[in-house]
């Protein structure tokens, strides 16, 4: 689901499956079958221990310009977030792009 954009702190809880100039999409380590080792066993043993209750996916937005990370989306499945990322792509990064050049 889209979410009202709030500045982010951003830790190794995270794995970075896609990124561009101005958008990362984010996996919750711990909470994927292929991950193994002992981050993603400890990050799901955090999770285990504090009941949480966190998605597992979310987009996050940066300036180039900026180390300041916003949230913009998160999903607890693989499929939202990608409908997501690909309206991003298809509506938001022809107008971005064009900044770059």
């Amino acid at each position: 689901m889209w979410v009202k954009p709030s500045e982010i702190l951003v830790t190794g809880f995270w794995s970075t499956d896609r990124a561009n100039p101005y958008f990362a999409l984010q996996r919750r380590r711990g909470h994927d079958e292929q991950q193994s080792g002992f981050a993603s066993l400890f990050v799901a043993t955090i999770d285990s221990v504090l009941d949480s209750k966190t998605n597992r996916y979310r987009i996050l937005h940066q300036r180039p310009d900026s180390e300041v990370y916003h949230l913009i989306a998160e999903a607890d499945t693989r499929e939202e977030i990608e409908e997501h990322w690909k309206w991003i792509e298809e509506y938001l990064m022809p107008t971005l792009g064009k900044r770059i050049n």
